[in-house]
């Protein structure tokens, strides 16, 4: 309430500190948390649980495998993402890719990502999440191609209007 400090407002509730109010937060959202170093020797410093449950691979395997990410990534989007990670190195980015789960299912997430700097400007980490996007950029397909069809039906529609205004020209000619 009023009065408190902030440190006994983080350390209030049930001792546990703002740590452990974070930690809950960020494992309990519905995407995935993770810090990478920053680097030549990219790997994965932390990833939240709920790697697991999208994808199917423990956050140990993440954590022990530096190649996992570029495993899991849609063989279609392999060279674009490639392409993208070496150019923006260093730079904060936002990107929309799909993975593969351990069991086939194919998941669109989008990666927000944000590099942590020392006082001197120099990259220490990045911290970034993903979202799982895959009805998103399903339904927008979806709306894209009624669009689509309802432009060809009017197209079509035009079209058989004017040819039918020829035949009725035509027909009065004959």
């Amino acid at each position: 309430g009023r009065g408190e400090s902030v440190e006994d407002r983080n350390t209030s509730q049930d001792g546990a500190g703002l740590g452990g109010w974070f930690r809950e937060l960020v494992e309990t959202l519905p995407l995935v948390t993770y810090v990478d170093s920053e680097g030549d020797e990219r790997r994965t410093l932390y990833v939240s649980p709920q790697i697991e449950e999208m994808l199917g691979y423990p956050v140990e395997a993440w954590l022990g495998d530096p190649d996992l990410f570029l495993r899991v990534l849609h063989p279609d989007d392999r060279e674009r993402m490639h392409g993208e990670r070496e150019h923006q190195r260093g730079r904060d980015t936002s990107r929309i890719f799909r993975v593969v789960a351990r069991d086939g299912r194919v998941f669109t997430v989008q990666s927000e990502r944000v590099v942590v700097r020392d006082a001197a400007g120099r990259p220490l980490y990045t911290q970034g999440f993903w979202v799982d996007v895959s009805d998103r950029v399903r339904i927008e397909n979806e709306l894209r191609d009624a669009q689509k069809r309802e432009a060809i039906g009017q197209l079509a529609g035009g079209v058989a209007h004017d040819f039918n205004n020829i035949l009725t020209t035509i027909a009065g000619y004959v």
